[in-house]
């Protein structure tokens, strides 16, 4: 593991370089204004396992984040940050021929909104919702059935302590017709027009994965792999992070791309 610093449009990047030996690496792109290591150190400890296995990992401070030099762009404008990470992965591990690209939340969406640095994307809950508006359908009608799924659920409308009308209410509202949003239009055209190959890791606790979980339906057929996940947002508990370690590194050893 080893401190590094590359340029990107005049500023500096910090990052963390775990070396490994495999021609297939990976940059990760952190979500809203995490630090490179992550949510509970996440990707510090994806970064350490991977390289542990051999496959080189790169993570960084975007533009303003962090250790990084410069003015925060926003994930929406990270493009420069992500292309700048991909070649300093190249410049320091010569035997990388094919880079991954792994984010979660809208680090995921900033990788999407980023055609070309990367060879191959690993997605992991995708952030499509609009800062403005009302909650996604999608999100509502997940939220409302794991509540009806729950015992303590209908204890309480038994008793009385629940009312039952209000998730009808919001059942019947999610049902409603809505219209996409900017950033889900965006996301969906990027991911249309994309070659590069997608995998997608969804949590099976997420509001963001509930939200993003009919474009993966309608988009099957653009993504190499799509796998569930038991797992809160952020992978924290131990199973939800060996399940997510596994599934990363058997998309960076298929033996068809190294």
């Amino acid at each position: 593991m080893t401190p590094i610093d590359f340029p990107c449009a005049g500023e500096t990047l910090f990052g963390t370089l775990h070396e490994g030996v495999h021609s297939n690496g990976m940059i990760i792109v952190t979500g809203g204004t995490q630090v490179r290591a992550g949510p509970q150190r996440l990707f510090a400890r994806l970064g350490q396992d991977l390289s542990a296995s051999g496959f080189p990992v790169l993570r960084f401070d975007r533009r303003g984040v962090g250790d990084s030099g410069g003015d925060d762009p926003g994930f929406l404008s990270s493009s420069q940050d992500i292309k700048a990470a991909a070649t300093a992965l190249r410049q320091r591990q010569p035997n990388v021929s094919r880079i991954f690209g792994l984010g979660l939340c809208d680090g995921a969406t900033a990788l999407t909104l980023s055609p070309g640095p990367v060879d191959e994307l690993i997605l992991l809950n995708p952030w499509i919702i609009d800062e403005e508006g009302p909650p996604p359908a999608a999100a509502i009608t997940a939220h409302y059935r794991r509540r009806l799924l729950q015992p303590a659920a209908w204890r309480r409308i038994i008793t009385g302590r629940a009312n039952p009308l209000a998730a009808l209410k919001g059942l019947f509202s999610a049902a409603a017709p809505s219209s996409a949003g900017n950033l889900e239009l965006r996301v969906v055209a990027a991911l249309s027009a994309h070659a590069t190959p997608a995998h997608l890791l969804l949590s099976s606790r997420d509001r963001t994965a509930d939200v993003f979980r009919p474009v993966a339906k309608r988009l099957s057929a653009r993504f190499a792999t799509i796998n569930q996940i038991e797992a809160d947002h952020a992978f924290s508990h131990p199973d939800s992070y060996a399940a997510l370690l596994s599934a990363v590194a058997n998309i960076l050893s298929d033996v068809g791309r190294d």
